[in-house]
């Protein structure tokens, strides 16, 4: 079985920018790569890329206690269900 790799991000577009191609090579490597993610507006067509994609209604401004809880209890299901090997945690 590869191992896993989760990647989280709070934005499609920061993923693409700057993490895309540390998912490549991991994928490249034999990882099986996750990414999880809060949506833009532009809505990036993420199908278009070789991942696992986990998109969420993440709020990037001024959040809630309630908005941290929910995104919290988001990731915590998400790591349960895929057991990631590697974590990679960006602007979170």
């Amino acid at each position: 079985m590869a191992e896993r790799l989760l990647i989280v991000v709070n934005v499609d577009w920061f993923f693409i920018s700057h993490r895309l191609p540390i998912a490549l090579e991991a994928q490249r490597q034999g990882f099986e790569v996750h990414v999880a993610m809060g949506r833009s507006k532009e809505g990036l067509a993420m199908h278009e890329y070789p991942f696992k994609v986990h998109s969420y209604d993440w709020k990037r401004s001024r959040a809630s206690i309630l908005d941290e809880i929910r995104m919290f209890m988001d990731l915590y299901r998400l790591m349960r269900r895929i057991q990631p090997s590697i974590l990679h945690l960006v602007t979170i």
